[in-house]
């Protein structure tokens, strides 16, 4: 309670500026719930696939895309980083330095991507074999979501540079 008093009184709640509630939906909150929409599409493809397939491809599917969402790992990691640091550079007006940093995030991330789809490639049969062999069929499809995980990282790290600058339209 003392402590909500002194920021009454230091005046923290004022409101300085005064912003468009409209266009800041329109411009920025609108087009992100259209794009977590589209990222949460494979999850949505389950009970979708359920209406028109077998309940073998389903699973097929269903654990294929468990290891698609764990590719999607890194990204998601490297995109929190990045975040705060474009907000910022954003704010301070360093748009090109703020490019810069995306540009050495894809390069950071691109041997993870490629790698990767080259190990998958390689170990996954192997490693299918050794711990679910049921689900050896569907290696194709484990080998397609996994390597689409990888190079969907790009679309995860560039849509967190987006919102770190507000602009999420491009």
């Amino acid at each position: 309670m003392v402590a909500f008093k002194f920021l009454l009184r230091k005046h923290v709640f004022r409101i300085l500026d005064r912003f468009d509630m409209k266009k800041i939906l329109w411009s920025f909150s609108l087009p992100m719930h259209v794009l977590y929409f589209i990222m949460a599409l494979p999850s949505v493809a389950t009970p979708v696939f359920s209406l028109f397939f077998n309940q073998q491809v389903i699973g097929y599917y269903s654990y294929s895309l468990l290891f698609y969402t764990a590719s999607l790992l890194v990204p998601s990691a490297i995109s929190f980083f990045i975040l705060p640091k474009t907000s910022e550079l954003n704010i301070l007006k360093k748009h090109k330095t703020a490019n810069e940093l995306l540009k050495k995030t894809f390069l950071l991330y691109s041997p993870i991507a490629v790698i990767g789809s080259i190990l998958v490639l390689l170990l996954s049969k192997f490693f299918i074999l050794h711990t679910s062999p049921d689900y050896l069929p569907s290696l194709n499809l484990f080998n397609a979501l996994i390597i689409l995980g990888l190079f969907s990282g790009y679309g995860v790290i560039y849509s967190s540079f987006l919102q770190g600058q507000g602009n999420v339209k491009k």
